[in-house]
């Protein structure tokens, strides 16, 4: 996240995570990367470093709607990523157990902390295009990933296909009457959506075509455990290999969840499956961004990405699915 939350204390999120992971932090600062979730850099007193990430509960739709069931579901795929490294995967970066052997604390009234060794390596942007020997390595990693399964078969979450805030996406398609409540980059927002609303539509109805298309053939059987964003930006380069961060979204699907984000996969797909992730992805993104800049908000870093994202969202679907331009 770009913005860091007003109401989280350093000193006080460091006490705690020095509590409960018996750890002696003497420094921790803000670092404003990534999305999703909130991070602090952190050093002990024996100059070890880890990496802190803060979710808010509030805003994790895809996992559940209450900050009670979206902890427990955080917790769920928190622990699905200790197993799969327990389980001999090494490329999986998974939390450290705190002094309880959880993975994962509230902290605050709508927030949990997880606490991460500090691995020092590098990334790729979201839509860089990986070199040969990377997407190579990357669909090894998937295989290997998708055949750990068994491993995990009862504690990984069920993948839920459907579009997390899609009420609200379709609620603001409905034209002027549509609640807005307010804030400096609402009227930027609505001029985007405006020109594309049964563009939009016309998307929902053709995901609704595609989730019944690839039901209709998918059996219990073929569900494996997924990542579920393992874009560029979620693999750390560590010692020349690759590892995977961000298992919140991890979860049983069928294996087109992961492999539509490798450009360049040839191998064995549904194409029906990696259409309607593609398509799944996109909409999700832009009810999220929408719903940002529906409600009441203030102008900063994390809202004028929201607007910059429903722009390039719009054009990027507008390019795959035959919009002409608004």
């Amino acid at each position: 996240m770009r913005a860091r939350p007003a109401d989280v204390d350093d000193r006080e999120l460091g006490a705690q995570v020095s509590r409960e992971w018996k750890l002696d932090l003497v420094d921790i600062r803000y670092v404003a990367v990534g999305g999703g979730s909130h991070h602090w850099q952190a050093r002990d007193a024996s100059g070890r470093d880890y990496w802190l990430n803060v979710d808010d509960l509030d805003c994790k739709p895809f996992l559940a709607s209450t900050p009670e069931s979206t902890f427990e579901a955080l917790q769920r795929a928190l622990a699905t990523a200790v197993a799969l490294r327990d389980a001999g995967l090494e490329f999986v970066v998974a939390p450290l157990p705190s002094g309880t052997g959880a993975c994962v604390s509230r902290f605050g009234t709508h927030y949990a902390v997880s606490a991460y060794p500090c691995l020092t390596g590098t990334s790729r942007g979201f839509d860089e295009t990986l070199p040969l020997a990377e997407r190579t390595e990357l669909e090894q990693l998937l295989a290997r990933l998708h055949a750990a399964t068994p491993s995990v078969r009862d504690l990984a979450p069920p993948w839920r296909l459907q579009i997390a805030l899609r009420d609200e996406l379709e609620d603001a398609l409905v034209g002027p009457s549509s609640r807005w409540t307010g804030g400096p980059l609402l009227e930027s927002a609505r001029a985007l959506i405006a020109p594309h609303t049964r563009d939009v539509q016309s998307a929902l109805v053709q995901f609704d075509r595609l989730s019944q298309a690839v039901a209709e053939t998918t059996a219990a059987g073929d569900l494996v455990v997924t990542h579920g964003e393992p874009h560029p930006a979620n693999l750390l380069i560590v010692g020349g290999r690759l590892h995977l961060i961000d298992w919140d979204t991890v979860a049983l699907a069928p294996p087109e969840r992961d492999l539509w984000l490798v450009r360049g996969f040839g191998g064995k797909a549904n194409r029906a499956a990696l259409d309607l992730y593609r398509l799944r992805w996109q909409l999700l993104d832009l009810a999220s961004f929408v719903d940002t800049l529906r409600a009441r908000h203030v102008d900063n870093a994390d809202t004028r990405h929201a607007l910059r994202a429903i722009d390039l969202t719009l054009s990027t679907m507008g390019r795959q699915l035959g919009w002409a331009d608004g």
